[in-house]
């Protein structure tokens, strides 16, 4: 069978292993075995395979026969991956899979997760409906071609946090005009405003208690990460 362990083939039940001058029909048919991965290219009467492929042969050559298959090199199958980041547009996703192309002699792929900013991975499927359970990877015997379709969650949701620094002393209470306590990635950028406090100058907005660092005027959406101000 020219095949290995690891990659055997199967020789059809039909194909004969003996025969005599009145086996009938003549001539004899010699079926093709088959082999996951590789294109079955011949039956030989020698392991050279020099000459014709033999399909028949008549039962009168009243003579012991010995066949040789004959195998093409591991058939190439792809790998696809729709990563669904073109809705809404300008938040692409990272697909840290790079296979594209595999054989049945390959080792089995397992598949990593993509990642987006501001959206949870939710599986590759190999569906655009997102049936059926996740994929995390495939073995090579599998021998065909893989198209992988990422799934995403909604957009995820972010605090917004305004520390306003207007108990000490008491009474003198500060505004804050801002009103955004969350957002998305979605989201526009955020522009941020001057509280106000009678008595005092409103010296900014800062990132930590400590107030260090420049001040800050906006909230970039694609930080996507909470906030405390």
């Amino acid at each position: 069978m020219n095949d290995s362990a690891s990659h055997p083939a199967t020789n059809p039940a039909v194909n004969l292993t003996s025969y005599t001058v009145e086996t009938l029909p003549s001539p004899i048919a010699v079926a093709n075995p088959l082999r996951t991965g590789y294109t079955f290219l011949g039956w030989y009467d020698n392991p050279s395979f020099t000459g014709t492929a033999i399909s028949t042969f008549p039962a009168m050559d009243a003579a012991a026969k010995t066949f040789y298959a004959k195998w093409s090199a591991p058939l190439s199958y792809t790998v696809q991956y729709t990563l669904n980041d073109g809705t809404p547009a300008g938040h692409p996703a990272t697909n840290p899979n790079t296979v594209t192309s595999y054989t049945v002699l390959d080792p089995n792929v397992t598949l990593a997760p993509a990642t987006r900013t501001g959206y949870d991975f939710e599986g590759w499927y190999d569906n655009p409906g997102f049936t059926g359970t996740p994929i995390t990877g495939f073995p090579t015997n599998d021998a065909a071609d893989k198209h992988y379709y990422a799934k995403w969650s909604a957009a995820k949701s972010y605090t917004v946090q305004w520390n306003l620094n207007d108990n000490t002393p008491v009474g003198h209470a500060a505004n804050n005009p801002n009103t955004v306590a969350s957002y998305t990635v979605e989201d526009a950028d955020i522009t941020v405003h001057p509280a106000t406090r009678t008595g005092y100058t409103f010296e900014g907005w800062y990132d930590n208690p400590a107030l260090s660092g420049p001040p800050l005027t906006r909230v970039q959406t694609m930080d996507a990460e909470s906030k405390n101000y």
